[in-house]
């Protein structure tokens, strides 16, 4: 049975006081959890189910509730950026990135699936289509191990990629690329970039 919480002879001068004893009283129930790696990636995977991304408009939703993309954010924040995007370099950079992502997500997920990386490759000939991917797919699959292993046995961490999360205050969502789940239920968030080489003095803003 969960912990109530109780309001008797409470008296609230404001609604944010209030606001801020319920949620101090929550994160104290919250935080007495074991929380581990597995209940860690099975509440980031309930999560992503109920946020949906817009491909076409490149937005996101949770609900009623819209988000703007954690790219359109930065791309509007940055002078110039948007101009540099709109380029033929540009596009071009993007599927190349669009790439990238797809090879960290296929190796990841194939590897927790049990494959190896040349079982992945075999069955993903639409996105291993030259020896620069199947380097990348390489380089991955070494990160994966090094990830999940020490001194060459399990050490319980769980990785994850491609997933949606979205902060409800500021309204922006995004998809991480890669998360390294620790036993202890903290975790590395890691973002894979492309070269960026067109976007000259704008790379270290990013």
């Amino acid at each position: 049975m969960g912990k109530c919480i109780k309001f008797k002879n409470l008296k609230f001068k404001s609604e944010e006081e209030f606001e801020s004893y319920l949620m101090s009283q929550f994160l104290g129930v919250r935080f007495k959890r074991v929380v581990d790696a597995k209940t860690v990636s099975e509440e980031l995977d309930e999560v992503g189910k109920k946020i949906h991304f817009d491909e076409a408009k490149h937005t996101y939703s949770f609900g009623k509730i819209h988000f703007t993309s954690t790219t359109t954010y930065i791309n509007e924040s940055i002078v110039g950026l948007n101009e540099i995007h709109n380029t033929p370099i540009g596009e071009a950079s993007r599927l190349i990135g669009e790439r990238y992502h797809s090879i960290f997500e296929h190796v990841i997920k194939g590897r927790n699936a049990g494959l190896t990386l040349n079982e992945i490759i075999k069955k993903n000939p639409q996105i291993f289509t030259q020896k620069e991917f199947n380097d990348l797919g390489e380089m991955v699959n070494s990160l994966y191990n090094d990830w999940t292993t020490t001194n060459g046995k399990p050490n319980g961490n769980i990785v994850k990629s491609e997933f949606k999360i979205a902060n409800t205050k500021a309204k922006i969502a995004g998809t991480i690329d890669v998360a390294v789940i620790h036993p202890d239920g903290s975790l590395d968030l890691y973002d894979a970039k492309g070269s960026r080489f067109e976007y000259g003095e704008h790379v270290q803003k990013l």
